[in-house]
C-alpha cells in the first residue's frame, strides 16, 4: 500500500514538472514573438491618394477615396498617424495634405457644424451682439427673422466745433432695419403657440445674436454695443427697410412734435 502511494506521489511531481516546462516554453514564445514583430511587423496608415486641400471634411474624403490603407515598418509611421477612416468621422482637413503624404492627427480638427450650417449672404458678415433680456426682444427672435436695430444714446458729447447743430443726447434712433438674424443663442416660443396656456416664460439673461451686417454696419453696430446701447424690435414679415430722421427721439420727450 505504501508502494503504490509513493508512485502516485511520483507522478504527480512528474506531471506537474511536465505542465511547469509546457507554461514556461509557451511563455518564452509568446515574448520572443513579441518582440520579434515589434522590430518590423508593418502597420496600415491611411494615406492621400491625391492632394487633401484644408476644410475638406472627413465625410468628403472618404466618400471621394482620397485615402487609401497602406502598410509601413513601425520606424517610418508619423506620430499620430490615422490607421481607420473611423477617425476621420466629425473631422475637418486643417492644414493641406498632399499625394502620398500619410494622415495624422495634427492635421486634423473637429468639424462646427453650426458654422457649416449658417449661410451668411453674400456682402454680410457674421457679427455676434450680446444684449440683455429686455432690449433683445425677450427671446422672442429666432434664426431667420428680421429685427430693427435702435440705437441708445445716453452720454453724447456735442461736436465742440458746432455745438449748436450737434445731436442731442440723451436720444434713441433707429439706424437700421430689416436685419437678418442668422442664428441665436436661445429662443422660446411665444405662449399662444404653445400647449400648455400657463407655462411660464423664461425671463432674465443676455442673449446672443449672430447678424447678417456689411462692414459699414458691422461698424455701427459694433461701435454702439462698446459705447452705448442697442434696442432690438422684431419687424413684421414682407416689412419694406424703414428709416427715421436724425438724431432720432431726443430728451425732453416733451419738448418733441408728434
Amino acid at each position: 500500500m505504501a508502494k503504490r502511494s509513493n508512485v502516485l506521489v511520483v507522478l504527480g511531481i512528474a506531471f506537474f514538472a511536465l505542465g511547469a516546462a509546457i507554461v514556461l516554453l509557451l511563455v518564452r514564445d509568446d515574448t520572443a514573438s513579441v518582440q520579434a514583430g515589434a522590430a518590423g511587423s508593418p502597420s496600415q496608415v491611411l494615406v492621400a491618394t491625391g492632394d487633401i486641400a484644408a476644410g475638406t471634411t472627413g465625410d468628403q474624403v472618404v466618400a471621394e477615396g482620397l485615402v487609401e490603407a497602406r502598410e509601413f515598418a513601425p520606424g517610418q509611421i508619423a506620430p499620430g498617424a490615422i490607421t481607420s477612416t473611423a477617425q476621420l468621422a466629425g473631422q475637418t482637413v486643417a492644414s493641406d495634405i498632399g499625394k502620398g503624404a500619410q494622415l495624422t492627427t495634427s492635421s486634423l480638427r473637429l468639424s462646427q457644424v453650426r458654422g457649416a450650417s449658417v449661410a451668411i449672404p453674400e456682402g454680410k458678415q457674421g457679427v455676434a451682439v450680446q444684449l440683455d433680456f429686455v432690449p433683445g426682444v425677450g427671446r422672442y427672435v429666432g434664426a431667420g427673422d428680421r429685427v430693427n436695430m435702435y440705437s441708445v444714446v445716453r452720454n453724447g458729447v456735442p461736436d465742440p466745433q458746432n455745438p449748436k447743430d450737434a445731436p442731442c443726447s440723451p436720444r434713441v434712433h433707429l439706424f437700421l432695419s430689416n436685419v437678418e438674424v442668422l442664428d441665436v443663442s436661445s429662443e422660446v416660443a411665444p405662449r399662444r403657440a404653445v400647449a400648455d396656456q400657463e407655462q411660464e416664460r423664461v425671463t432674465g439673461n443676455a442673449i446672443t445674436y449672430l447678424l447678417a451686417l456689411d462692414p459699414v454696419e458691422a461698424e455701427r453696430v459694433i461701435f454702439m454695443t462698446s459705447n452705448e446701447a442697442l434696442y432690438l424690435a422684431l419687424a413684421g414679415a414682407d416689412v419694406p427697410p424703414v428709416a427715421t430722421e436724425g438724431p432720432g427721439m431726443c430728451s425732453p420727450v416733451a419738448d418733441q412734435v408728434v
